[in-house]
């Protein structure tokens, strides 16, 4: 049934209503995922061979969640291009707080990983978004090997380039998905990506403004962190979770 808005105040009310339940679904969807993320990471403690002293305070994914006759859980390993299988002993749960949010594209979810994974501590601290770079946040934007393909103009519009606003041809088309993280493990969340993707989508409307367009007037850190921050003050008074201001 249809909610009659005679006025501006309904509106207004409308939205918060409406952003609150958006919120409390995001509640209910990290919940899940935290909870999926801490039954799956483990780090490895405790290994006294030569072999497994290697993987002492290395993180890893439980490839089952029940251990083989000799009480042996087979785990993928960070770093490590085969499996192992190691004793329950030697494996802790990785904790809520050890985790960093990390947001899947064009499937718009958050996934989480242990802040010490390899992908956040050995990536190029300065991302590969050549634009989010001059905005100082850098982002890196990583195009998942699960045979995907189709469109991502999120994915897209994080490759562009400053100067043309166009990105490279293999961002442009049947890009698949991709994740998107923040180098040291740092969050982010799907209100940071929202407004991302806004200040992106009207940088893009700058660029038809012709050759007087300075990009440089758009991509630096202090328009960028004056951007977001409006995005919290147009808010309908819903709660924002933003994790890439100053």
């Amino acid at each position: 049934m249809d909610i009659p808005l005679d006025n501006e105040k309904d509106v207004e009310q409308y939205w918060i209503n409406l952003q609150a339940s958006s919120q409390r679904e995001k509640g209910v969807s990290d919940a899940k995922a935290i909870a999926d993320a801490t039954k799956s990471w483990v780090r490895i403690e405790g290994l006294q061979s030569t072999a497994g002293q290697a993987l002492n305070g290395k993180v890893g994914q439980l490839i089952t969640g029940k251990a083989n006759e000799e009480g042996r859980f087979a785990v993928k390993v960070d770093g490590e291009h085969s499996g192992k299988l190691l004793k329950g002993s030697n494996l802790v749960a990785v904790q809520k707080e050890e985790l960093a949010r990390t947001y899947l594209l064009p499937d718009h979810k958050t996934l989480f990983f242990p802040k010490m994974y390899s992908m956040f501590t050995e990536c190029d601290p300065d991302g590969n978004s050549p634009a989010l770079k001059l905005c100082g946040c850098p982002l890196v934007v990583e195009r998942l090997a699960d045979g995907s393909s189709g469109d991502n103009q999120w994915a897209t519009w994080l490759m562009i380039d400053p100067i043309s606003g166009f990105a490279p041809r293999e961002w442009q088309s049947n890009v698949g998905k991709t994740l998107v993280y923040r180098p040291g493990g740092l969050d982010l969340g799907m209100d940071d990506m929202s407004s991302i993707n806004e200040f992106l989508g009207d940088l893009l409307d700058r660029y038809s403004d012709g050759p007087g367009f300075d990009p440089g007037s758009w991509l630096n850190p202090d328009k960028f962190q004056r951007y977001i921050r409006a995005s919290v003050s147009n808010s309908y008074g819903r709660q924002r979770e933003f994790n890439i201001l100053d």
